[in-house]
């Protein structure tokens, strides 16, 4: 009997082994799923998984929301205002961009511009950088000098 009961456990930790595998590969499947949800979704930065599935639902609702608000008539006014909202927005990113280009420039790296005249990051140091201070550090050192220099 003991021969019996020794296969029996054998065959359960198998069972355990395989249906670990399958619950890793489907919670990898799900998160892999929310990670693709969450970057299609329109400034959606949160992090936790119900979070992401609520500003998804809130998103959905707008959609429809929008699309009857379209059919009925008052598709000029919604577009007028998401034209607006898009303004804002990109007003809002140029600001932020032409700060990170501050400080990328106060770091000495340098920034190389296309044929359109458009800038574009080139990190090539102007300077030698030892190697207690490496570029990321001279970045961060920078960002926090800024972020401190901006709570005074």
């Amino acid at each position: 009997m003991t021969k019996n009961k020794a296969k029996k456990t054998q065959k359960s930790d198998n069972e355990k082994k395989m249906f670990s595998k399958w619950e890793a590969a489907r919670r990898h499947r799900f998160n892999y799923t929310l990670e693709k949800l969450r970057l299609s979704m329109p400034e959606c930065n949160k992090k936790s998984k119900a979070e992401i599935v609520e500003s998804a639902e809130v998103f959905i609702q707008k959609l429809k929301a929008f699309k009857e608000s379209v059919v009925n008539g008052n598709g000029d006014f919604e577009l007028k205002r998401e034209i607006k909202q898009l303004k804002r927005q990109v007003i809002e990113l140029k600001h932020m961009n032409s700060l990170l280009i501050k400080l990328i420039r106060e770091t000495g790296l340098k920034i190389e511009s296309r044929n359109d005249g458009k800038d574009i990051l080139c990190t090539i140091p102007v300077h030698v950088i030892c190697k207690e201070h490496t570029p990321w550090r001279l970045i961060s050192n920078t960002l926090d000098y800024y972020i401190q220099d901006q709570i005074k």
